[in-house]
């Protein structure tokens, strides 16, 4: 039997809070999604397209 954790799937991104800055991972699926995702740090709401990391 697996873990307790939940399948990300196949594609992960990573986000950086609008408000705060704080960076964590999200699945590929909510980048273009009505659902807002909210941060670990600080609990502000936003899509996921708007604190999209861009790659350097």
């Amino acid at each position: 039997m697996s873990g307790g954790g939940g399948v990300l799937g196949d594609r992960i991104l990573w986000v950086a809070c609008v408000s705060c800055k704080g960076k964590f991972y999200c699945g590929y699926d909510l980048l273009h999604s009505k659902y807002k995702l909210i941060c670990p740090f600080c609990k502000t709401e936003f899509y996921a397209k708007d604190g999209l990391e861009a790659d350097e």
